[in-house]
């Protein structure tokens, strides 16, 4: 008895002597990792990846959700079902399992971990962890994963107290595989009989349920953690074969010795509750503005951009031109204040671009470029979940810059336009979202060189834009933009070009329509 105690009291010692993360070593147990699903306000993708880095971290490599799961639909098998999972696990190896989901109830999710032992057929744990945001979800996934390492090796080291006494952990031996008889490799055919099998229920039928402290059972059974027992359905089938019926047991406690392993029973249910405001109040604000810092940069061309003249007497002069990209280039960068919502975005473009005239032959046709710079304060913030809306308000500067030509047909340009504008962000999932933003603005300044159409009396600008983000990771991602521009300015007096032949213009009208498309990388930290 006193060596009993003794030695489990040093296995666990040892145990709890590593439980920090570190170098993973050999003998550490093989660990499965079954990942929650859901949509991408819950985080439940986050959620999943930060068990399986922490996981991994500690206990070294694990059997991920992917394999775990073809292993599930090569069976049949469903995967909320925890003896499938147990099954499934099995047959990879593995030593436990770790279960994850996330359900939301309200405005609160709640985020699951249960640990199945798969040599002893039972959920060894049981334990949730509550938050309000998507933002709050990797943290949660790393105190599910600490806490799910933590009773992993606490088993490990009871195992190991047991087995340097002589002797075995309570385990029903007809669920381990026959002596002799292999793991089955996950690429072997299946035979229908290896399936998993419930344990039938009914009057005179239990499960095996072993309750350390009999004063836990006023306690209720959802949000604990048990030794032995588990939820009803935690067993897991181990053999292949009928399943077995077990023994019609008494309902008293089973008279036990208490271990350090064994949940006392003053601790609260494992259950932490719903994240105070002094807890969460900067990763909250910081989760419901979204990353604080987004970035694009890509490639594409030009569809449409024409410049049109026009006055009262002339519908449209022959010096109006089209312009042809010869490449496009573009970068996107915006900054949001932690906590604030409010933040800065400057925007870019160039292009070089040939322009085509009918008053001049192709090869006399001038070449040149544009360039277009944006800065603007932003405001972000989430309408729903799903959702969220940045209004923004700044100023755009567009050169652009003619090469000399005969007659300056074509002349250069500089247009100054103040605008406000609102960005609409929908996330279908954690990999999908789309964008569509709308921007209206003034014409407020224009200086034409080397001479002019008139003096600027107005004019108004007036874009609309639509994007895809595909994100590979929670940082990196695939942009694809397109965006409409339609710039129009009224001046006033004689323009100073070379006219065409029957052409008078004065008082002339410019406008300007511009349709691109762009793709590139997207970049965003949260």
């Amino acid at each position: 008895m006193v060596g009993r105690v003794l030695g489990l009291a040093l296995a666990l010692a040892l145990a709890f002597g590593v439980a920090a993360p570190s170098p993973a070593l050999a003998d550490e147990p093989k660990v499965a990792v079954l990942n929650p699903t859901g949509a991408a306000a819950s985080g439940a993708n986050d959620l999943g990846k930060s068990v399986e880095k922490t996981l991994a971290a500690s206990l070294g490599p694990i059997v991920p959700d992917k394999k775990l799961r073809a292993i599930l639909k090569k069976l049949g098998l469903p995967s909320g079902d925890p003896i499938a999972v147990g099954q499934a696990a099995w047959r990879l190896g593995a030593a436990y399992v770790v279960m994850l989901d996330v359900e939301k109830k309200g405005t609160t999710f709640t985020a699951r971990a249960r640990v199945i032992d798969v040599a002893q057929n039972e959920v060894r744990m049981d334990f949730r962890s509550n938050y309000r945001k998507r933002g709050e979800a990797k943290d949660r996934g790393k105190r599910l994963a600490t806490k799910a390492i933590e009773r992993i090796r606490v088993f490990e080291a009871e195992s190991a107290a047991s087995a340097s006494e002589g002797g075995e952990e309570e385990t029903n031996p007809d669920r381990r595989p026959v002596a002799g008889s292999k793991v089955p490799n996950q690429d072997e055919p299946v035979e229908p009989s290896e399936a998993p099998r419930r344990e039938p229920e009914g009057p005179g039928i239990e499960r095996r349920v072993v309750v350390t402290q009999p004063e836990r059972d006023s306690e209720p059974e959802q949000n604990t953690e048990r030794e032995r027992g588990g939820e009803p359905g935690a067993g897991l089938e181990r053999s292949p074969g009928p399943a077995r019926i077990p023994e019609a047991r008494s309902t008293e406690p089973e008279e036990r010795e208490p271990t350090a392993a064994a949940p006392r029973a003053s601790e609260p249910a494992l259950t932490e509750p719903a994240p105070t405001s002094a807890e969460t109040s900067t990763e909250t604000k910081r989760a419901s503005q979204g990353p604080l810092i987004r970035a694009s940069a890509g490639v594409g061309t030009g569809i449409v951009r024409i410049h049109k003249i026009s006055s009262a007497a002339v519908a449209q002069s022959k010096l109006s031109y089209s312009m042809a990209p010869v490449a496009l280039l573009t970068a996107d960068l915006g900054l949001t204040l932690p906590g604030s919502g409010a933040g800065v975005r400057v925007r870019g473009l160039f292009s070089p671009v040939r322009f085509g005239v009918s008053i001049l032959d192709l090869a006399e046709a001038p070449g040149g470029s544009i360039l277009q710079l944006a800065f603007a304060l932003e405001s972000r913030f989430r309408v729903l979940s799903f959702l969220g809306l940045a209004a923004s308000a700044g100023l755009r500067f567009e050169t652009l810059t003619v090469d000399p030509n005969s007659a300056n047909v074509i002349v250069s340009s500089q247009t100054t336009i103040p605008y406000a504008g609102l960005e609409v962000e929908l996330e279908l999932n954690e990999e999908l979202s789309f964008l569509l933003s709308t921007e209206l603005g003034l014409t407020a300044s224009q200086a034409q060189a080397p001479v002019d159409d008139g003096k600027l009396e107005g004019g108004f600008d007036f874009a609309v834009g639509g994007g895809v983000r595909y994100w590979f990771s929670e940082a990196m991602g695939l942009a694809v933009d397109g965006r409409y521009d339609a710039v129009t300015a009224k001046l006033s007096g004689t323009s100073g070009r070379q006219l065409p032949v029957g052409e008078a213009l004065e008082d002339v009208t410019t406008s300007t329509k511009d349709l691109r498309l762009m793709v590139g990388l997207a970049l965003r930290l949260f």
